[in-house]
């Protein structure tokens, strides 16, 4: 679905969506003592069957990750024509 240098997401075969992020360093170099490491990042949500899985969609811009979750046509609504009987 989407990969960027650190960051990873997909869709688990038990219905699950599973979003991993690691933090990067952004500062060119190595640095010479950290104080603190930057944590990772990791969330599953369970896909029910009304989500068309083929269809999904990510998008990471500025920092924001998108993920965009079709209905599938089945789940769907439909119109339904009601007559009215005189």
């Amino acid at each position: 679905m989407c990969q960027r240098k650190t960051s990873k997401c997909g869709l688990v075969d038990d219905g699950l969506l599973t979003i991993k992020a690691k933090a990067a360093q952004m500062v060119p170099g190595e640095p010479v003592y950290r104080e603190y490491e930057l944590p990772g990042f990791f969330r599953q949500f369970e896909i029910v069957d009304e989500i068309d899985t083929e269809k999904i969609k990510a998008e990471l811009k500025n920092g924001v990750l998108t993920i965009n979750l079709p209905l599938s046509e089945k789940a769907k609504p439909k119109k339904i024509e009601v007559k009215v009987a005189d």
